[in-house]
Formats: C-alpha cells, sequence, structure tokens
C-alpha cells in the first residue's frame, strides 16, 4: 500500500505541504510514508486519500481493481472548488467563483470537456 501511495503522492505533483493540507495529517506524516517503509497508514487518512486524489480504496488497499474512480459531477466541482481555494489571490478566487456560480449546463459541459482535454494532456 506504502508504494500505491507514494505514487500517488509523485503523479499529483504536490509537495509534502500540500498533501499534507489536503489530507489532513502532518507534513512529517507525509514524510515518513514517503520515506519509510514501516508505516500503517490510518483509516481516516486513507479514505481522505481516496476522496482527495480520486482512487479507490480497495486498489490503494490491495492493488485490485482499477486505480481512479468516476467522480461524479459535484465531486468533481467541489475539487475544482477546494483547488481555488489554494490560491494566493483572493480576489481571483471570489471573481472566478461568482462566474462559475452563474454557468449553466451547456456550460459546465464545456468546462467539462475543457477538463478532460486538459488532463489528456498532461
Amino acid at each position: 500500500m506504502l508504494e500505491r501511495l507514494r505514487q500517488i503522492f509523485i503523479e499529483s505533483g504536490k509537495n509534502q505541504t500540500e498533501i499534507a493540507k489536503k489530507t489532513n495529517v502532518t507534513s512529517a506524516y507525509i514524510w515518513k510514508i514517503l520515506n519509510k517503509d514501516n508505516v500503517k497508514p490510518r483509516d481516516l487518512f486513507i479514505q481522505k486519500v481516496c476522496e482527495e486524489f480520486g482512487v479507490s480504496e480497495d486498489w490503494l488497499r490491495t492493488g485490485n481493481g482499477e486505480p481512479t474512480i468516476k467522480r461524479t459531477r459535484k465531486q468533481e466541482i467541489i475539487a475544482f472548488a477546494n483547488e481555488i481555494m489554494d490560491l494566493p489571490d483572493e480576489n481571483i478566487k471570489k471573481r472566478l467563483i461568482e462566474a462559475l456560480i452563474k454557468l449553466d449546463e451547456n456550460d459546465w459541459s464545456t468546462i467539462a470537456k475543457i477538463a478532460d482535454s486538459l488532463k489528456e494532456g498532461s
């Protein structure tokens, strides 16, 4: 399981502090997971990793099944909003959220297509 956690963290492109913040643990805890082989991650931490990084809990724990889970539209929006909240400029956050609130279904469909194409390009 530690190797799969390490893989998730590395592929996320986030640093230890960012991962710790998203999973509600300390940077030292993330360091231990990345560097020690005798760490047994807590259940709550595993659940938070799955939620934040969109991975299957069964795959993370056992290696069985598909690594990623399909997020609902609501989960995608929440994840996107959380990323926005990590931006340093308060004005940008406020304006972006106000603009997102005004979108209709067609707009959201377009944004989803753009997001998918960005994921494919990375």
